[in-house]
């Protein structure tokens, strides 16, 4: 199963559709994995 898969059998629609965005910002921002993830579930 990928990632998108994942994130529509969760209904998670928001960051679905703003995944790229926020993996760009996470890159330029250099954050970690738990930042990330915090960003990625404000976003739904």
């Amino acid at each position: 199963m990928n990632l998108d898969q994942l994130l529509d059998r969760l209904k998670m629609d928001h960051l679905q559709a703003s995944l790229d965005t926020l993996c760009e910002h996470a890159s330029k921002k250099d954050l970690n994995y738990r930042e990330f993830l915090e960003q990625a579930l404000a976003q739904e």
